[in-house]
């Protein structure tokens, strides 16, 4: 019987993973190493070698149906609010599965779809989208809350979500938007 392959990673911020343990399996195939520690610690072993698993090919996220829901009132303007939304929003973009859905619903007074509900590889401009937003009038959110609710309700994503970025209290309020919201818990929105 072989000994197993001990590997101490340096500088791992989890000490879980400083050390990983390969135990050598025989097989028709020729001789692999398994990893016998944690998931970190196979994480750590692949940042720094030019290795490529099984679990490598399973990890692309599976597609999700999100809307961005920006406020695009006034008072964005004060203290670079707008910029760190909009920034936010635009970099969160590029970490989406090309076969996700990806909406962008902006309000003021109103609301108003920027994009519609869309694969994600179908809207490659969309961080040009989310900066040539013109911010203007009061906040009444909850309405588009409720647009972006119904717009991923039919989506067949394995996850929903709504990211809703805003400084203000809205016209409309909470207390007349709880049914909406209790839906939106119940569907895991």
């Amino acid at each position: 019987m072989t000994e197993p392959l001990d590997i101490t990673v340096q500088g791992t911020p989890n000490p879980n993973a400083a050390k990983i343990t390969l135990n050598r399996v025989e097989a028709a195939q020729g001789t692999t190493y398994r990893d016998a520690a944690s998931a970190d610690a196979a994480k750590a072993l692949r940042r720094l070698l030019p290795l490529a698993t099984v679990d490598d090919e399973k990890k692309e996220p599976p597609p999700v149906g999100i809307v961005f829901i920006l406020d695009r009132s006034d008072s964005m303007h004060r203290e670079r609010k707008w910029e760190a939304a909009a920034k936010t929003t635009a970099s969160a973009y590029y970490d989406l599965n090309p076969t996700s859905t990806v909406g962008l619903l902006v309000f003021s007074d109103f609301s108003d779809w920027k994009v519609k509900p869309t694969l994600v590889k179908d809207v490659p401009d969309f961080p040009k989208i989310v900066a040539a937003i013109q911010l203007t009038g009061g906040t009444n959110m909850f309405p588009a809350v409720k647009e972006a609710f119904d717009a991923l309700a039919p989506l067949d994503t394995r996850k929903k979500h709504i990211v809703l970025l805003s400084d203000g209290v809205s016209l409309s309020r909470i207390r007349e938007s709880r049914k909406m919201l209790k839906e939106m818990a119940d569907a895991k929105v």
